[in-house]
């Protein structure tokens, strides 16, 4: 059979694959399951004489999972019925309820992250990536907790809200804020590729740099409400850098599928529009990516990194 998502921002409005997730069918305790390939199809490796019940398990292939279940079951479960013995084709679109639409939105977003960062020359976010979607809060943020970072809990508490309990089991990388995202498939495409850039950037600098980062960032939320802040308090030259590398490719990566510019945020003081203007002129996200050093704490020392990689574009 076949799992399918349409994606009706898509120009001239598109079906596609939902892409390396798992598949199973199941009767009382016979279970048969198989990986969706790039197409969203799939072949149970068990036959079935009477009908199974289908379900996707957000566990994919390429190396993350979305949300949990419970303790046994670390990624998120969608039911999909009943259906035939031969296979049962289903496709997602707004009338599928809300949550199996932004679990598959996530999931491809990220499926076609992990699987493209070769050709822009980017490491990917490390395995076994912890992608939580959150529906009651509107910012994302990538933690990278599951993957060591340290972050002080009331700082926590007062981000995740009404998820904090389920912190010390669940630990996430990744929160994606989809309140107000409805059936939006591509702002949630979005975001998700602007918080899996950042899970690259952690694969390249480490733990100790991210634990900086982001508990300056969930303070300013706590005291101000902007992550942000001004680019003028402590380790906030370390929000620049992150940010303007983390906008950059949600604005290229959207442009690339969409055909179009991204709803741009006005007067963000890190200007993630300069790396545009760099690509557009000859320097690759391979080279902007590799100028991401653990010694990169402002965005000036950041250009200078980049000038030496890149001397014949000084």
């Amino acid at each position: 059979g076949y799992i399918k998502i349409v994606d009706d921002k898509f120009p001239q409005s598109r079906t596609f694959g939902v892409c390396g997730v798992k598949v199973i069918g199941r009767v009382f305790v016979k279970f048969g399951q198989d990986y969706t390939d790039d197409k969203g199809h799939y072949k149970l490796n068990k036959k079935f004489s009477s009908k199974p019940h289908y379900s996707i398990r957000f566990k994919n292939k390429a190396g993350f999972k979305i949300g949990f279940n419970k303790i046994l079951v670390t990624a998120s479960t969608s039911t999909l019925g009943k259906g035939s013995p031969s296979g049962k084709n289903v496709t997602i679109d707004t009338k599928s309820g809300d949550k199996v639409f932004r679990r598959c939105v996530v999931n491809n977003a990220a499926y076609e992250y992990y699987t493209t960062c070769s050709s822009y020359g980017v490491t990917p976010p490390p395995q076994n990536l912890r992608i939580w979607i959150l529906d009651l809060i509107k910012p994302s943020c990538a933690m990278m907790m599951h993957h060591g970072t340290l972050l002080d809990n009331s700082l926590l508490k007062k981000y995740l809200k009404y998820y904090v309990s389920v912190i010390r089991i669940f630990a996430p990388d990744i929160t994606i804020g989809t309140r107000d995202k409805d059936y939006k498939y591509d702002e949630i495409f979005s975001v998700t590729m602007h918080e899996l850039a950042h899970a690259s950037h952690f694969a390249r600098v480490g733990k100790d740099y991210w634990g900086l980062l982001t508990e300056r960032m969930l303070a300013n939320l706590a005291m101000t409400g902007d992550m942000y802040g001004s680019g003028k308090g402590e380790y906030e030259g370390i929000i620049g850098v992150s940010e303007m590398w983390g906008y950059f490719m949600e604005y290229s990566l959207y442009k690339e599928r969409y055909g179009r510019d991204v709803a741009k945020k006005d007067n963000l003081w890190f200007h993630p529009e300069a790396l545009e203007d760099l690509q557009k002129k000859g320097i690759t996200k391979k080279d902007m990516f590799f100028a991401l050093n653990s010694n990169v704490r402002d965005i000036e020392t950041y250009f200078d990194y980049l000038a030496e990689s890149c001397p014949s574009k000084k």
